[in-house]
């Protein structure tokens, strides 16, 4: 390697340097304007009991598995533009990716993102079977939030960003029929 092939390459090592100290601040900036913007959120708070009594008058015989003993929610009104606002600004620029970034992978965002931006920790992974009219069948992962009204929403960034007020162990939502396993908090 020549001496200015040498420079070049620690000139590039350089410029990466500063770009990843560049973007991080942006994003740490990013985030914390993002909790600046939604610090006076509405917010109410409930037992680990009382969020999982929620669940399971719609979802009869789930296992909810809890790892907080005070969950923070808002409103159903407040669950619906947030995570819009996720969905349509955020996470649909990640697309799917198989085992990187798949539904799971999704799942888990959408409950670390609502925690770290709007300081709510009131979504919950769900497990579940999904099918379509097509026919295919498949095990999936998704999203429910517990409102502070206790409703409780199902959302699911794999089937188009789509929010549903939860009604039973089994419904409908597009053309998506959904059965639920267990919620993961």
């Amino acid at each position: 390697m020549t001496n200015k092939q040498q420079q070049i390459k620690q000139l590039q090592v350089k410029i990466k340097k500063l770009s990843v100290l560049l973007n991080s601040l942006l994003l740490v900036r990013g985030i914390k304007g993002m909790q600046e913007c939604y610090s006076d959120l509405i917010r109410d708070f409930y037992s680990a009991s009382a969020i999982q009594t929620a669940i399971k008058q719609r979802i009869k015989r789930i296992p909810v598995i809890e790892k907080d003993l005070i969950y923070f929610t808002t409103t159903e009104q407040n669950w619906r533009i947030l995570l819009s606002l996720l969905y349509n600004n955020l996470i649909r620029a990640f697309p799917w990716q198989r085992e990187k970034l798949d539904c799971d992978d999704r799942a888990k965002l959408v409950c670390s993102l609502t925690s770290l931006f709007f300081g709510l920790n009131a979504s919950a992974q769900v497990y579940c079977e999904v099918s379509n009219f097509n026919g295919w069948q498949g095990r999936h992962y998704c999203n429910l939030v517990v409102s502070s009204e206790k409703r409780v929403l199902l959302f699911d960034v794999d089937n188009g960003g789509r929010i549903k007020e939860l009604t039973g162990d089994k419904m409908m939502m597009g053309r998506v029929k959904y059965k639920f396993f267990k919620v993961i908090f």
